[in-house]
């Protein structure tokens, strides 16, 4: 399904918009407020193009429209335009942390973790209280296997942003693939307690619960998850959560 990668994937990383006043042009203005539809990018990728080839925009305007139109390809699971809009923003605006966490999200989506790491450790340079760029690099260094690095990041994420919930399933998945699956159960449940929505970590959940013995609770959860998602086994599969 196109774009649901990309949403079961945010219960991990988080897309961040850039700050825009108004824009330079009805086209920009458009393209910006139309990314945030994740669920439809076709109308922003096609305002923000009309904004970019129309020129004049200032290099602030610029990169902010690159940046929404990279949002709006990420969520057509579309990597490799993403990753080229959010490399002109950057080219526009060396130092955005959020175009910068954004590219790091699109490379992570892409399986490549190491530009994934190595773009949120200059997001974190840029930004260095951005509770969302360590949790960005949190998650990405739990999924190279680096858990030790890993829980530091995350330690620093919750110092920064409490009771995040995409730092709770950071956090969570840590636990699980250290096979602490209590400590996993519990980031789990306090991220659902945030918001109830997450596909993935609703999912994860069940899988710790069954590893714990509470099989009966943990396929509840899993059958929970496959109603929201019918492909949740085979894209948890890819991270190494399996019932």
């Amino acid at each position: 399904m196109e774009g649901q990668l990309t949403r079961y994937l945010l219960a991990a990383f988080l897309l961040v918009a850039m700050p825009a006043a108004a824009l330079a042009n009805v086209d920009s203005d458009r393209c910006y407020e139309l990314s945030a539809d994740e669920s439809s990018p076709d109308p922003a990728i096609e305002a923000c193009s009309a904004a970019i080839e129309m020129a004049g925009l200032s290099d602030k305007d610029l990169a902010v429209t690159h940046n929404s139109r990279g949002l709006a390809y990420l969520a057509k699971d579309d990597f490799d335009s993403a990753i080229k809009d959010f490399d002109a923003a950057l080219k526009v605006s060396p130092e955005s942390s959020a175009a910068m966490m954004n590219r790091g999200t699109a490379y992570g989506l892409k399986g490549d973790h190491e530009k994934a790491q190595s773009d949120f450790t200059a997001a974190i340079q840029f930004e260095p209280t951005s509770g969302k760029a360590y949790n960005g690099r949190c998650y990405t260094r739990a999924l190279m296997g680096k858990l030790d690095e890993a829980r530091k990041d995350c330690k620093r994420a919750f110092e920064l942003d409490p009771n995040e919930p995409y730092t709770l399933d950071s956090r969570g998945f840590i636990h699980f693939k250290s096979g602490d699956f209590r400590g996993a159960l519990k980031d789990y449940d306090l991220a659902l307690q945030i918001d109830p929505g997450k596909v993935r970590t609703l999912f994860a959940r069940g899988v710790a619960k069954i590893r714990l013995g509470q099989r009966e609770d943990g396929e509840q959860d899993l059958a929970d998850a496959r109603y929201l998602d019918p492909k949740i086994d085979a894209r948890m599969a890819k991270i190494g959560v399996r019932p």
